[in-house]
């Protein structure tokens, strides 16, 4: 039997996230879960997006899934005690790598994300260690899911600023991805990280030998947002 990845995500952002890891492991299953239906989560209460969470945590091991991945900075932020508490399977969240920007030295780094991940407690003390690190995007978000299907004219204005010039660029952000093309045309001088790379040596960890063998794999979209999660997916993301 072939290994089973969940991608959960309220928005598109995880669409990109999916396509990545496909990518990665062309020999898995995957299973996409939209909670469509309740976007956005921002002006949802902590109460109703923990419970957005736990149903599609649900959902996604319902589904058989061997492999969950929370694709939604909201969900990682505010359900992250949902997934970690009620989860029977290892759960990876995509999120700004604060290590690794550490790492690199802060001050080398510009970190783009939504107002809501800014001001969390383990992104906002990236700003203890050097003025402007981290530069919330406040519109973006919103911008590309109204733009989704003419991403390719789409060109935020956002990335019209000017920036302070350091090498490394992290997207905080599964919307970012989306149009992570225009972010490298902007910054072509630097490294842009996508948040990805921190998630795929663990989850290749967990692959079993016979499962890195499959040919014949699946993808399917179920949750509340399935139907507009594969139109999305078939007009935008595989294209």
């Amino acid at each position: 039997m072939c290994a089973k990845i969940a991608v959960t995500d309220s928005g598109v952002g995880g669409l990109a996230v999916l396509k990545k890891l496909e990518k990665r492991f062309p020999f898995v299953d995957f299973v996409y879960v939209s909670d469509y239906k309740n976007f956005p989560y921002l002006n949802k209460s902590n109460a109703e997006v923990q419970l957005f969470c736990k149903n599609n945590l649900e959902i996604a091991l319902n589904s058989g899934a061997d492999i969950l991945v929370v694709a939604c900075n909201t969900m990682s932020q505010t359900g992250r005690e949902v997934f970690e508490r009620f989860s029977t399977v290892p759960t990876f969240f995509v999120e700004p790598d604060v290590e690794k920007i550490k790492r690199l030295g802060a001050e080398n780094c510009i970190l783009f994300c939504t107002q809501l991940t800014a001001i969390s407690d383990t992104i906002a003390e990236l700003n203890t260690y050097t003025a402007n690190c981290v530069v919330p995007l406040k519109n973006l978000a919103t911008d590309i899911e109204k733009n989704i299907f003419a991403l390719k004219n789409f060109y935020p204005k956002e990335l019209n600023e000017n920036y302070a010039n350091r090498p490394f660029i992290f997207l905080g952000c599964t919307h970012y991805l989306l149009i992570e093309d225009k972010f490298k045309k902007r910054f072509k001088n630097c490294t842009v990280f996508d948040g990805i790379e921190k998630i795929v040596t663990p989850i290749n960890s967990l692959l079993l030998p016979s499962d890195k063998k499959q040919s014949k794999i699946s993808k399917s979209f179920i949750g509340s947002g399935n139907l507009r999660a594969k139109e999305i997916y078939e007009r935008v993301i595989s294209v």
